[in-house]
């Protein structure tokens, strides 16, 4: 189940059971969830792949150091104006969080030191070009000797 159906109370089903109109598979979902980056493409791009203890996302204690963490991180970008917070997402284990501008290093810069207690696992996604550039990852969390 997406993370807005859980959030908003819709399974994708009416009364019956039945699927509703709305309902989607998850293929299309996906495609949904990319379109904002179609305004973006020609920027670059850092995604934040943050690992969940709760790869469900329900317990409230993560969920508010999670969104704390990510009001952080588009405050810094903001004040640095180093890009901006595009959007977020519930992948597998992980809240993507999304962030682009015209320097794909000056925002590394900038949400690194702010993701120093990253959970094992968590990585950034960074895209030195418009979309079709191939990213480059840095490792985050204990144990990384630096991203």
């Amino acid at each position: 189940m997406s993370f807005l159906r859980r959030l908003f109370g819709g399974n994708g089903s009416d009364d019956a059971g039945r699927p509703s109109e709305r309902a989607t598979d998850e293929g299309e979902w996906l495609v949904a969830s990319e379109a904002s980056f179609e305004a973006d493409a020609d920027r670059q791009r850092v995604t934040v792949w943050l690992r969940l203890d709760d790869p469900e996302f329900e317990r409230a204690r993560e969920q508010q150091r999670v969104f704390a963490l990510e009001n952080s991180i588009m405050r810094a970008l903001d004040e640095a104006g180093a890009g901006e917070h595009d959007t977020n997402a519930l992948e597998r284990g992980f809240l993507a969080m999304r962030l682009v501008g015209e320097d794909a290093d000056a925002i590394v810069a900038v949400v690194v030191p702010l993701l120093d207690g990253a959970p094992a696992g968590s990585y950034l996604a960074v895209r030195r070009g418009p979309a079709g550039t191939g990213e480059d990852r840095l490792d985050l969390g204990p144990g990384v000797d630096g991203a």
